[in-house]
C-alpha cells in the first residue's frame, strides 16, 4: 500500500521544526532529517542560467586585457582607490609600469570634423562624450571637473551638469577605455593621445624657427576649421585664436617658398590663406607677387581687381599704396 502523499505546507519554516507551529497540518520532519531537508534545494533552470551568465561575465572581465596605468581607471565618480595596483596585478606587471598588452594608437581630430580613431578605426560616441573629448582636445591641458561641467552644460543646474559629466564619463569608458586620465579632480586626455590641432601649433613653431617647405598635408591641415559643425560659446575664442595662427603660418610658408623660387607651392599656400580670409591684404600681396614672379601679369591684375572690388563692397575701403605699387603703372 503506497504511502499517503504529503500535503503542501502553508507555513514557511526553514528548516521544518520537529514541533508543529500553529496552523501547520503537515507532519513534522524528525530532527535527524532536518539537515537533509535544508540541503534538498534545487535551483530552477532560469536561476541556474542567470548564475552561469554572471560567472561568465566575471571570467570575461578578469581575462580582458587591462592597461596598468591610470587612464583606464576613470569612472563616473572619479578614480577607484587601489585600482592601479589591481590593474597591474591583473595585467601581470608592476604597479605604474607598462602593461603586457599592445599599446593602442589613439587619435582625436577636431579640424574639419570631430572624430576619434583607435588604431585607425572610427569610434562612435554619444553627444556628451564628444563634447567632453572636444573640450579637452582644444584646451590641451587637464581641466577641473567643476569647470568642465559648467562649460559643457551651462544651461543646467550645477547638480544636473555634474550628473551629465558623470554620464559622459561612464559612456566614454564603456566605448573606449583609456582615453582619459584623472588626478586631483582634474580630467585630461591620456598621455600619448594624438590630436590634429596640436600639429598646427607644432608647424607654426617650426615655421618661426626654420623655413620648412610647403606640402599638401600641411596645407590641408591648416585649411581645417575648428569643429565647424559645433555651435558652443566656449569655442568662439579658440576659433579666432586658431584662425590667426593658421593665417600667419600659411603666409609664412608661402613667403618662404616664394623667396626660394618655388612659386607654384607658394601660390598654393597663399591661396589657402586667401580662402580663409578674402579681405586679408597680406595674403593677397603674396598671391599677386607669385603671379608676377611667374610672369603672369594678367593673373596678378585679375587678382588685384577682385580684391579691390570686394574690399570696397564690404568695407568701403581701398587697397593700400604698397599693394597698388606692385602692379604695372595704370593697372591699379
Amino acid at each position: 500500500m503506497s504511502p499517503r502523499p504529503r500535503p503542501a505546507c502553508r507555513v514557511s519554516c526553514s528548516p521544518c521544526p520537529s514541533v508543529l507551529p500553529p496552523g501547520c497540518d503537515v507532519a513534522p520532519i524528525p530532527p535527524s532529517a532536518a539537515s537533509l531537508h535544508r540541503l534538498s534545494y534545487t535551483p530552477s533552470p532560469a536561476r541556474r542560467r542567470a548564475c552561469q551568465d554572471a560567472l561568465r561575465k566575471i571570467v570575461k572581465c578578469l581575462s580582458a586585457p587591462v592597461v596598468a596605468r591610470a587612464p583606464v581607471l576613470v569612472t563616473p565618480r572619479g578614480r577607484v582607490p587601489g585600482a592601479r595596483r589591481l590593474a597591474a596585478t591583473l595585467a601581470g606587471g608592476p604597479v605604474g609600469g607598462t602593461s603586457t598588452t599592445q599599446a593602442r594608437h589613439v587619435r582625436v581630430e577636431v579640424l574639419h570634423r570631430f572624430r576619434v580613431l583607435v588604431d585607425g578605426r572610427f569610434i562612435a560616441l554619444s553627444e556628451g562624450s564628444q563634447r567632453l573629448i572636444g573640450c579637452l582636445a582644444v584646451a590641451d591641458q587637464p581641466r577641473p571637473r567643476t569647470t568642465l561641467a559648467g562649460t559643457l552644460w551651462p544651461e543646467r543646474s550645477e547638480r544636473d551638469a555634474h550628473a551629465s559629466l558623470r554620464q559622459a564619463l561612464w559612456r566614454l569608458n564603456r566605448h573606449v577605455s583609456g582615453l582619459l586620465e584623472q588626478e586631483n579632480q582634474h580630467i585630461g586626455l591620456a598621455r600619448g593621445t594624438e590630436v590634429d590641432l596640436h600639429e598646427i601649433y607644432r608647424l607654426s613653431d617650426a615655421v618661426s624657427e626654420s623655413e620648412p617647405r610647403v606640402n599638401r598635408q600641411a596645407v590641408r591641415l591648416l585649411e581645417g576649421d575648428l569643429l565647424p559643425e559645433w555651435s558652443y560659446d566656449w569655442l568662439d575664442g579658440h576659433r579666432e585664436s586658431l584662425r590667426q595662427v593658421r593665417l600667419h603660418t600659411l603666409e609664412a610658408l608661402a613667403r618662404n617658398d616664394l623667396n626660394a623660387g618655388r612659386t607654384a607651392t607658394a601660390l598654393v599656400a597663399a591661396l589657402a590663406a586667401v580662402g580663409l580670409d578674402q579681405l586679408r591684404e597680406s595674403a593677397q600681396r603674396i598671391v599677386i607677387a607669385a603671379h608676377l614672379a611667374e610672369g603672369n601679369t594678367a593673373e596678378a591684375v585679375r587678382q588685384y581687381v577682385r580684391f579691390r572690388d570686394l574690399l570696397w563692397e564690404e568695407l568701403q575701403l581701398r587697397p593700400s599704396r604698397q599693394l597698388q605699387e606692385m602692379l604695372p603703372e595704370g593697372a591699379s
